[in-house]
């Protein structure tokens, strides 16, 4: 059984350490006798455990013992004791203190329990973030190099995920001494009222957190490297923040797509306007900065409370759209993004929208059914429709199939029963994969007069 013991701690620049670490109950901590070369190869962060990561926590624990930043020995766990460990190590070592063990970090661990060469020079930097201060709901740019087009930005001890270059611009680097290959690149955000934790891992338990007034320090992390810290002050609360789009994922797809926007912002009063029209089916999960939807094959206007709308459905055909989150309490409307949609569908299952058919039939005279269905717009599958009429164990009528290589919205079947009494027909609607629809009709046979 494991015990947790929890303190409190601000998201505020990473300056206040916290009290306790986690750790299993009854587990006793052992200073190492002496530490070898320690090399490691997994990128750590608070919330990381030696399960994950191949006992480097603990690696990463008997180290910072044996140089003096930890007063306590290995627990396996990522705790806020090692983070703040962490980042004494990197500031003694002339690295950014975020408490998060990259590509940098390791090097020096390994440099100073190996020996060996210099730091490597870093290939993510940020120059400036403009404004350095704001309330929640502040835009905030990031300025450097080494952006990516999926980066996540440190805020403190909480994350923004998924954040894509804004712009990237061509300098001089004989005329700007922040030069670095000749490229300015411009990331945005922002300041939310609540983050995500920095966990990434599978099993991460932790709680969002709520962003006050105080001084963070800002990082960007991707692919490349991790940055070095700058610092925003927020100075108070906005209840009306508007929502901010950052990306959706994927970019591009057919009628009935999942897709999910990142953000900030987000709240149960959202919809999503796309193509001149609105989705108001929309989830979403967490602490406000992902909403997910699933692209429709058409959109009406979004008709609020105590309105008068006209209802018109628009088609949404393949092309490039513009996707906006709107908040439907405040009216405030985020960004756009682009989403392409592409030809065909995800979804090709069949619909049977209903059946034109007699309730009552004289024996042996000729009947007609008419069996209305679709597919969802887009899609190119054919459509095969067939019935049993529920006579098939009297006399010698088979199965009547009929098929058609067009998908039409409609097939009309004839059949005359010759025995008296009640018969139910099953229609069946089934497209080029296999997925099909059902319906049934229920009919009276009476005798011939």
């Amino acid at each position: 059984m494991l015990v947790f013991a929890f303190s409190v701690m601000s998201l505020g620049g990473g300056a206040r350490a916290a009290s306790a670490q986690v750790m299993a109950s009854g587990q006793t901590t052992v200073a190492p006798a002496s530490i070898s070369c320690t090399t490691l190869v997994y990128g750590l962060y608070y919330g990381s455990r030696d399960m994950w990561t191949n006992g480097e926590v603990t690696n990463l624990q008997n180290f910072l013992f044996a140089q003096g930043y930890m007063q306590v020995g290995a627990t396996g766990f990522f705790g806020p004791i090692t983070m703040h460990a962490v980042e004494q190590f990197q500031a003694s070592q002339g690295i950014s203190a975020i408490g998060i063990v990259g590509p940098l970090t390791r090097g020096a661990v390994a440099r100073v329990s190996c020996g060996g060469n210099p730091p490597p020079q870093s290939n993510l930097s940020i120059y400036s973030i403009n404004p350095s201060s704001g309330p929640i709901g502040t835009t905030v740019s990031v300025t450097g190099f080494g952006f990516t087009n999926d980066n996540t930005i440190h805020f403190g001890n909480g994350v923004i995920t998924h954040v894509p270059i804004t712009s990237s611009i061509a300098i001089a680097c004989t005329t700007d001494p922040n030069c670095h290959g000749g490229i300015n690149q411009t990331l945005t955000f922002t300041v939310p009222s609540y983050l995500n934790p920095a966990c990434y891992s599978a099993g991460c338990m932790m709680p969002s957190w709520q962003v006050v007034p105080d001084a963070y320090n800002v990082s960007v992390e991707n692919s490349n490297d991790t940055s070095n810290t700058m610092t925003f002050l927020v100075t108070g609360g906005n209840s009306q923040m508007s929502p901010t789009v950052y990306s959706v994922s994927p970019t591009s797809g057919p009628i009935g797509t999942a897709v999910t926007v990142y953000g900030s912002g987000f709240n149960a009063n959202d919809i999503v306007l796309i193509g001149g029209g609105a989705i108001t089916s929309v989830s979403i999960p967490g602490s406000g900065t992902q909403l997910s939807f699933t692209l429709p094959s058409g959109v009406g206007p979004y008709c609020a409370p105590g309105y008068m709308c006209a209802m018109m459905l628009r088609l949404l055909t393949p092309g490039q759209y513009q996707i906006s989150v709107k908040d439907t309490f405040t009216g405030a409307t985020s960004n756009s993004v682009s989403f392409t949609i592409t030809s065909g569908t995800s979804d090709q299952t069949p619909t049977i929208s209903g059946i034109d058919a007699p309730a009552s039939l004289a024996v042996g005279a000729i009947g007609t059914w008419t069996v209305h269905a679709s597919v969802p717009f887009g899609s190119t599958t054919n459509l095969r429709y067939s019935v049993l009429w529920g006579d098939e164990n009297f006399g010698m009528n088979a199965p009547m199939m009929q098929t058609s290589t067009n998908a039409p919205s409609s097939v009309t079947f004839t059949h005359a029963y010759q025995t008296i009494g009640t018969h139910t027909a099953v229609f069946t609607v089934t497209n080029d994969s296999g997925q099909s629809a059902t319906t049934n009709s229920t009919i009276m046979v009476t005798p011939f007069y």
